[in-house]
């Protein structure tokens, strides 16, 4: 758990492009509960990155288990983004047996946000 606190904190406290802080741990590959901190903030700060940066984050994503932690908190960050960037992503991660990841599917399809409470 505090490694999710601190993934968390890095992306809420940061000045700057708070996608780049997620973009770096993904990058680096850094301890997987720091990026899921990091992604759980994404989705409740509603950040919607850039085109390249959405790009990269989904690609990442495509490398995870349909069922994986990270995978369901980059669909709840996705109902802001572009349906147009999203759309195999969701498809894709329909796959999961998760039936969080399912309602969060559906939400991102659709637009809307949820106030997640993840802990």
């Amino acid at each position: 758990m505090p490694y999710l606190a601190i993934g968390d904190a890095l992306v809420r406290l940061c000045r700057g492009n708070k996608i780049a802080i997620i973009l770096r741990l993904i990058e680096e590959r850094r301890h997987s509960m720091l990026i899921d901190g990091a992604f759980r903030a994404m989705a409740m700060l509603r950040l919607v990155p850039s085109e390249e940066e959405m790009s990269r984050i989904l690609d990442y994503a495509a490398s995870l288990s349909v069922n994986d932690g990270n995978r369901f908190w980059i669909v709840a960050a996705c109902p802001g983004w572009p349906a147009s960037t999203t759309e195999r992503f969701l498809e894709d991660t329909a796959n999961s047996t998760r039936t969080d990841v399912h309602e969060a599917i559906l939400l991102a399809q659709s637009g809307k946000y949820k106030v997640w409470h993840p802990l």
